[in-house]
């Protein structure tokens, strides 16, 4: 079974993904924040989907978490994992245009489960 991981913080996509996921035989783990990744020690041999417009994380007085109102962009996450050593990595998104790629991301695709 082949697994894959993806971060978003919309949780109809991630429930949506994983249901593909079933259909199709594969496997996701779907995180909300790239806090949550993080602390999940996941291999950096796995292909990562991350969402290109992650809001901040809110903890549960509702408010910002330590990493502040600051938006990350999925740049932003794509080039921290890459530090940490993971090369499968690709962006969603529903957006038209965005900047230009940056080499340590693999691809930008939608929203749609990556059926492959």
């Amino acid at each position: 079974m082949k697994k894959l991981v993806l971060i978003d913080d919309d949780e109809l996509i991630r429930m949506t993904w994983e249901f593909c996921a079933k259909q199709h035989g594969r496997e996701v783990v779907a995180f909300d924040s790239v806090e949550a990744f993080l602390i999940a020690d996941i291999p950096t041999k796995i292909r990562v989907y991350i969402d290109y417009n992650l809001k901040p994380r809110h903890n549960s007085n509702n408010r910002a978490s330590e990493n502040g109102d600051t938006q990350l962009t999925g740049y932003d996450v794509a080039k921290l994992l890459f530090n940490k050593g993971y090369q499968e990595i690709y962006i969603t998104t529903g957006d038209v245009v965005l900047p230009e790629r940056p080499t340590y991301v693999k691809a930008v695709v939608g929203k749609d489960f990556p059926i492959e």
